[in-house]
C-alpha cells in the first residue's frame, strides 16, 4: 500500500467497522479502498490472573443451572448500565479463546445487541479474557470506549493505556518532585483500613 491508503490501513485494528473495496488480483485479498465506520475495539488477554467478581460470580450461577452460555448487565458505582458481560464454556477439549479470537465465534452479534438496547452506534471498547482459574471465557462490551471503566480494565489485564497513563500524564515533568514522590503515598492510598482500592468492585 501507499500513500493515504497505506496510512489508514496502517490505522486499523481489530474490532473496527469499515466501508471498503477489495481486489483479489493474485489470491490474496487486499484493500483498493477503506474508510473507517466506527472505532470499536476488540482486546484480548489469555491466562489472566485475578478475574473481576461479577464474572466470577456469574460463572458459578451458569454452572449451577447447567448452561454453557450467560450474561449480566455490570453498573457503575451509581448503578448506571456501563456494559454487557457475556460469559461461554471453556472446557477441556474445547478452545473459545481462539475460536472468539480468530473469528469462528463472532464476537459483531454482541456488539450489535448493545447498539440495539442502547438506541446508537457509538464505539465500543470489547474485551475477550481467558481467566487462568476459571473455565469460560468473558467477552466484556463496555458501553463507553473512552470511559473510566474501559480505562480500569485495560490497566487491571495491561491491555493499553488506561487511567494510570491519564493519572501520570497530570504529573509535573520540569523537574518538580514535591508532587507524586512521597514514599509512604502508596500505603496512604490504600486508606486506614487497610482496604485496597478496586475501581473493579462493584461489577
Amino acid at each position: 500500500y501507499e500513500g493515504d491508503l497505506a496510512d489508514a490501513v496502517d490505522a486499523l485494528r481489530p474490532g473496527f467497522v469499515v466501508d471498503a473495496t477489495l481486489a483479489w488480483t493474485d489470491g490474496s485479498a487486499r484493500f483498493r479502498e477503506v474508510e473507517t465506520v466506527r472505532e470499536t475495539r476488540f482486546r484480548f488477554a489469555d491466562g489472566i490472573e485475578g478475574m473481576f467478581e461479577a464474572a466470577v460470580e456469574t460463572w458459578e450461577q451458569i454452572r449451577a443451572e447447567g448452561e454453557p452460555v450467560g450474561s449480566i448487565t455490570t453498573r457503575s458505582n451509581d448503578g448506571d448500565p456501563n456494559g454487557a458481560l457475556y460469559l461461554f464454556a471453556d472446557g477441556p477439549g474445547s478452545d473459545t479463546f481462539d475460536e472468539v479470537r480468530s473469528g469462528r465465534l463472532p464476537i459483531e452479534p454482541l456488539v450489535a445487541r448493545v447498539n440495539d438496547s442502547r438506541g446508537d452506534d457509538d464505539p465500543r471498547e470489547v474485551f475477550v479474557l481467558r481467566p487462568a482459574a476459571h473455565e469460560f471465557v468473558a467477552v466484556y462490551v463496555v458501553f463507553d470506549r473512552d470511559g473510566v471503566l474501559a480505562q480500569t480494565v485495560r490497566d487491571t489485564y495491561d491491555l493499553g493505556p488506561g487511567l494510570a497513563a491519564g493519572l501520570d500524564a497530570s504529573y509535573p515533568t520540569d523537574g518538580d518532585d514535591s508532587v507524586g514522590d512521597d514514599s509512604d503515598g502508596g500505603d496512604e492510598a490504600d486508606g486506614d483500613d487497610g482496604g485496597d482500592f478496586d475501581a473493579l468492585d462493584r461489577l
